[in-house]
């Protein structure tokens, strides 16, 4: 298998390094991990978050020499394609016959394009019931593989505790099965990809009993399945991503009236951008009053915006438009007038869109600097975070 064919595919199994006792001591304690060959170390901390690399090396004190090797000098805690290629099916071997190593895994990611894949991932039926807090599967636009990956990831029992579950659509199949996974009492983020939209009937109303704190939902337009998902967990709801390649100007008026039903909402990401400013989020922040961060692709908003910030807002991210001579994309001025005023904001974040030149806004800056709001202009299009994790 090729990295290409896999493409971000991630099992980070090294964050289970973070929740490994810190008093391993004795050697025979940790034989699962040391019965992996340093290849499969590598692979296991290749893909270490940053955050982990630390915690995870006082972890492994009591292992070999070439896992503090893998760990502390041939491996970079970033990987990207074009880097090594996956050894997926050694890894493979070593959690189908180590129910220790399986009981370490903490995030899965996964990418499937082709079901020969679906061989080196059998191991998702075996995970303990408890452990496993996020889990990401993603089928692409043609994959064949969505029925086997519905029942892959049903046979997970760790499905019924995971806090994060992100799935595209097809895995997921229909409205009754998003009903299943929503009915868990551990999740507390449900991410959906909406390759096609669910052909059943609409979900049901919202329900009190569901724990649901945040949304990530991308789709072509809005579907009517993202109004109904967003209204079954409005009650408990306060971070929501969206991210849309081409909503419609009727559906901007609908999505938001649908945003005017979570008011209580504190985190919003809207992830795509437009051409030419238009009023969406200006209106949008009209029914937010305790919107607290807020992030937004190009042209999503006007100079109006800055009229109608939350007082509640501590960040503020907006990524800009520009070209080499103009910067009349973003209105300078109106953010100016609006930050004179706003009791709360804390950062205010610029970033160019792609295709965009760097902008230094120096009279914002300055307006920054007196009202002690901490500006961080971005001299290129950087992804702080993804809108899944």
């Amino acid at each position: 298998m090729t990295w290409a064919s896999v493409a971000y595919a991630g099992l980070l199994l090294a964050a289970a390094c973070y929740f490994l006792p810190a008093t391993i001591t004795n050697v025979k304690r940790s034989a699962a991990a040391q019965d992996c060959n340093e290849d499969i170390l590598d692979l296991i901390f290749a893909l270490c978050p940053p955050p982990i690399l630390a915690a995870a090396g006082r972890a492994c004190k009591a292992w070999r020499q070439p896992a503090q090797r893998a760990l502390f000098a041939t491996i970079s805690p970033k990987w990207h394609p074009g880097d090594i290629e996956p050894r997926w099916p050694q890894l493979s071997r070593s959690l189908d016959e180590s129910a220790q190593l399986r009981s370490y895994v903490r995030y899965v990611r996964i990418l499937f394009t082709r079901s020969a894949e679906l061989d080196h991932f059998q191991w998702l039926s075996f995970l303990p019931s408890q452990g496993l807090n996020t889990l990401v599967v993603y089928g692409n636009q043609d994959s064949r593989t969505f029925p086997a990956l519905r029942r892959l990831v049903l046979s997970c029992a760790a499905i019924k505790s995971v806090r994060s579950l992100v799935l595209s659509s097809p895995i997921i199949g229909d409205t009754a099965q998003l009903e299943f996974y929503l009915s868990s009492c551990s999740l507390e983020h449900l991410g959906v990809i909406f390759l096609e939209a669910f052909s059943t009937t609409p979900m049901a109303p919202k329900c009190s009993t569901r724990p649901i704190r945040r949304l990530s939902l991308q789709s072509s337009d809005l579907v009517d399945d993202i109004p109904n998902l967003i209204q079954a967990c409005s009650k408990t709801l306060r971070r929501l991503d969206l991210n849309f390649v081409n909503l419609k100007p009727p559906n901007r008026e609908r999505l938001t009236a649908i945003l005017a039903g979570v008011p209580q909402l504190e985190h919003l990401f809207l992830a795509w951008s437009e051409y030419r400013p238009i009023a969406l989020l200006d209106n949008i922040c009209r029914y937010l009053p305790n919107l607290r961060h807020l992030r937004a692709g190009a042209c999503l908003y006007t100079l109006d915006l800055f009229s109608n910030i939350p007082p509640t807002l501590k960040t503020l991210h907006l990524e800009y438009r520009s070209t080499r001579t103009s910067t009349e994309l973003f209105p300078v001025e109106a953010a100016i007038r609006g930050l004179s005023s706003h009791p709360a904001l804390e950062r205010l974040t610029l970033q160019p869109h792609p295709g965009s030149p760097f902008v230094e806004f120096p009279e914002l800056a300055t307006a920054c600097l007196s009202r002690g709001v901490h500006l961080l202009v971005l001299p290129t299009y950087f992804r702080e975070s993804q809108l899944y994790e």
